[in-house]
């Protein structure tokens, strides 16, 4: 067996079993990646979008990386963003990031899975306009 698929497998096999789904990656390959993990998730599951970046539609038109999530996995997904930088994240420097989903209740239910003393989270019921904001953000950064 070739490194490709055991990772491969593993990865799926991970998903299978999460209730919170984070995704963390280049957003070129969101919409591959979930294709590989549609109907190998619980239908529960709840995603996390921390790609910046947007999807352009055929004929015109962008689409945010968490409908694109969405609609492929078909789940709910939230967004995690902010104004830092991963190597302070890992040197446990103070930093702070927005977690925002539909309802805020849901937002905080899923706070203790990314807050830490040193990692800030604030919670609000606005994804579609954190995700903008962070992937403009990248853009004029």
């Amino acid at each position: 067996m070739d490194i490709f698929n055991l990772y491969y497998m593993l990865y799926v096999e991970a998903a299978h079993r999460a209730d919170v789904l984070v995704f963390v990656l280049p957003h070129q390959f969101v919409a591959q990646t979930c294709g590989e993990l549609k109907g190998k998730i619980k239908k529960s599951a709840i995603g996390i979008n921390l790609s910046k970046g947007f999807e352009f539609e055929e004929g015109g038109g962008i689409r945010i990386i968490s409908q694109v999530i969405s609609e492929v996995l078909g789940i709910e997904v939230g967004v995690l963003m902010g104004a830092n930088l991963a190597n302070e994240v890992a040197r446990e420097r103070f930093v702070e990031s927005t977690l925002a989903m539909v309802t805020i209740e849901k937002a905080r239910s899923i706070r203790p899975v990314f807050q830490r003393p040193y990692f800030r989270i604030s919670c609000v019921n606005e994804p579609i306009s954190v995700e903008l904001c962070g992937a403009l953000k990248n853009i004029v950064a």
